[in-house]
């Protein structure tokens, strides 16, 4: 998020310059290189003095000072080097080799996660061991991305080195970039910060739990945002329209029967996935609603990745920027209203109007410049039938498990019945999973 856009713009500079990598590109990824590092040491160090002055401050606890502060700021190094980490991923993905990306990754992670489960067992909850080994394994994969995307490049005469030119074409991008972002995360987060005011400590973890479920849709959708990303930045490079136009279609219908089938059934089904989860039916019965609200809102917004991702990979980021700062303006002084007012159902409203904004005044507008003509086709064969089709789906599967009264196991069971024909009804309405279910069954029968 706080990259200032240089991942997101190699992705895209990558995509667009798939087939024959210049020496420009390869000035620009040293460039971006020695910024992304040097940033993150001078983020580390900043964060090092500031863990230093905090534990200080707050005295001896149950850690011994010393063991905290070098713990800390061992632990911030590790997470400072998620800066290089992200700028090697998104040129990878703009290389269109993203299985090289998530093989090293997950490398990565299964030693992060052994490393840490060894460290447990042979030493104990040491801070300082945890530290040590997290660092170790960041700059381990951060160095394993840079050698993979380097190994993608084709051979050069000439060695690339750093050039500030380099920047010239994408600095307007990267900074609209992180405009983005910032405006993102003060719309993402300011309910909750707001509501931490107002809010009982215990409630407002409750209201935390109901927002991390709903927001694990976002889980979801922002791979098809990582996929489709660079795919349409090639395309408008290109110039073919036509297969951009229905790569737009085709991804736009995917992307809308998975998150809108899932996000129903959350809506549909909360109260009993938060009393799976909580085990708790105080917390089930209080946050059902909010959880079905979030969920719903994040649904919404699932569906607008592809058109962000299509904005992006036309260069044109002031759409974004305009209407998250309308958003801010309309939402922030209207959260802060709904929380000393009406309370947490109200506050979590807030984010389905924002997201119906986006979705009833952000496509059409994307549409008069980008994609022209292809806005009908976008809500009634993409996106509109998905979302009503999976809302009936989960309310008539809820209404059948209502009536049923399943108890122990059952309960997952019939929980899980329901998702599965939510799903399937879902993709019902897409043209392109039919076309492809019905190939391959022809296939399967031909094989026999």
């Amino acid at each position: 998020m706080f990259d200032f856009g240089l991942s997101a713009a190699l992705n895209r500079e990558f995509a667009r310059s798939r087939a024959d990598t210049t020496a420009r590109e390869r000035r620009l990824l040293v460039t971006l290189e020695y910024m992304s590092w040097i940033l993150a040491i001078l983020l580390s160090i900043f964060l090092s003095i500031l863990i230093a002055y905090e534990t200080n401050l707050f005295g001896p606890g149950s850690i011994p000072s010393a063991e905290l502060t070098t713990g800390l700021t061992l632990l911030a190094a590790a997470v400072t080097l998620q800066w290089p980490i992200g700028l090697y991923s998104g040129g990878l993905r703009g290389r269109n080799h993203q299985a090289i990306l998530i093989t090293v990754t997950a490398i990565w992670s299964a030693a992060r996660f052994l490393g840490a489960a060894l460290i447990a067992w042979q030493w104990g909850p040491s801070l300082i061991h945890f530290g040590e080994w997290y660092l170790l394994i960041s700059l381990c994969h951060a160095l394993s991305l840079h050698r993979a995307l380097w190994s993608t490049l084709p051979k050069a005469e000439t060695t690339a080195r750093f050039d500030m030119s380099a920047l010239r074409d994408i600095r307007r991008f990267a900074m609209g970039l992180s405009g983005i972002a910032i405006l993102s995360i003060a719309l993402t987060h300011w309910d909750k910060l707001i509501l931490s005011t107002n809010l009982p400590l215990e409630s407002y973890g409750h209201y935390i739990i109901a927002a991390t479920l709903a927001g694990g849709l976002a889980s979801v959708s922002i791979p098809f945002f990582n996929t489709y990303y660079p795919r349409y930045s090639a395309l408008v490079a290109e110039g073919d329209s036509n297969t951009l136009n229905q790569a737009y279609h085709k991804s736009s219908q995917v992307i809308a029967v998975i998150v809108c089938s899932l996000g129903s059934f959350i809506v549909l089904f909360s109260s009993e996935l938060l009393l799976l989860w909580t085990r708790n039916s105080e917390i089930a019965s209080e946050m059902s609603p909010v959880l079905s609200i979030l969920a719903f809102a994040a649904m919404l917004n699932g569906l607008m990745q592809l058109p962000y991702a299509m904005q992006l990979a036309h260069g044109w980021t002031r759409l974004a920027i305009t209407m998250h700062i309308a958003a801010a303006v309309i939402s922030m002084p209207t959260v802060v209203y709904f929380t000393y007012n009406h309370g947490a159902v109200a506050v979590a409203s807030v984010a389905v109007m924002l997201n119906m904004f986006y979705i009833a005044v952000g496509v059409p507008m994307m549409h008069k410049k980008i994609l022209k003509g292809q806005m009908r086709k976008w809500y009634l064969s993409d996106t509109l039938p998905a979302l009503f089709t999976s809302l009936t789906a989960a309310s008539i599967a809820k209404a059948v498990y209502a009536s049923s009264y399943p108890q122990g196991n059952a309960v997952v069971v019939e929980m899980a019945t329901a998702a599965m024909i939510t799903i399937a009804l879902t993709a019902s309405t897409s043209a392109t999973i039919r076309t492809q279910c019905i190939s391959a069954l022809r296939t399967a029968i031909s094989r026999r």
